[in-house]
């Protein structure tokens, strides 16, 4: 099965501001869900995580999920269409 995974308000609190490395990298885990994340990937599932963080914030998210030992197969930043 393939899982997604949102990052602020699943994996951890969320970001003071989305376009802020140093706050990307101070967030709490949730501990819980995290283990969960764990346990699916051990089951086998593929787990991907996505975000709507800026991506000036790309490596210091990536630096915060290893950090975590969090394990994913993809990780993408979310952009959402504005309107016209």
């Amino acid at each position: 099965m393939i899982i997604a995974v949102d990052i602020d308000n699943t994996l951890c609190e969320p970001v003071l501001s989305s376009k802020d490395s140093q706050s990307c990298l101070k967030v709490k885990p949730y501990p819980n869900v995290i283990q969960l994340v764990r346990d699916l990937k051990n089951r086998g599932h593929t787990i991907i995580l996505f975000t709507h963080r800026h991506s000036c914030t790309r490596k210091a998210t990536k630096q915060w999920l290893k950090d975590n030992n969090i394990p994913s197969v993809s990780y993408t930043h979310l952009t959402l269409p504005t309107k016209a």
